[in-house]
């Protein structure tokens, strides 16, 4: 075995340790909400000092879990992110499947789509931008219909809602 390959190992034995942590404080965390549905509203909310918000969620977090790991829970209470953590995990758990370079593609619609309209979308979106693509799907209401693609810094916007603001806008160029 190469020094390299030796490296790599250890560098690959590291990351797989730390992702443990990260990942089992977070689904631990994670548990303690879903049982709790009011905790993370309470966690968010505005009217609540600080310190109490973070004492009540430092008491969910596991005894075992690193500084870095709180440290990180301080932040989403501070920012009052704490309802974003399921969306944190999922993100995670990605990274760590398909590793920090996985590229991903969030594909937002106004309704579910179903399976073979999602098989449709992917293997456009993978056509276009490899097939090494990971696609995750969002529900916004708000969009009226079509499908609006985020691929890195990329945005395909084909939704009902872009297409009216430009109508509007070349009527207002006309008039």
């Amino acid at each position: 075995m190469t020094p390299g390959d030796l490296a790599e190992r250890y560098a690959s034995a590291c990351f797989g340790i730390a992702l443990e942590e990260w990942i089992g404080s977070l689904r631990a965390v994670n548990r303690a909400l879903e049982a709790d549905r009011s905790a993370a509203e309470a966690l968010d909310d505005r009217s609540t000092p600080f310190a109490d918000r973070r004492r009540r969620l430092e008491r969910m977090i596991p005894a075992a879990a690193p500084a870095a790991v709180r440290r990180f829970f301080g932040t989403l209470v501070s920012n009052r992110d704490v309802a974003l953590l399921p969306r944190v995990l999922a993100s995670l758990e990605r990274l760590a499947t398909a590793g920090p370079s996985a590229r991903l593609a969030t594909v937002m619609t106004a309704v579910e789509l179903d399976e073979a309209t999602r098989q449709q979308v992917e293997r456009s979106v993978r056509s276009r931008y490899g097939g090494d693509l990971q696609v995750s799907y969002e529900v916004d209401p708000q969009l009226i219909g079509g499908l609006l693609i985020r691929v890195g810094d990329e945005v395909i916007d084909g939704t009902v809602a872009a297409r009216l603001r430009e109508l509007d806008g070349a009527l207002r160029r006309a008039n």
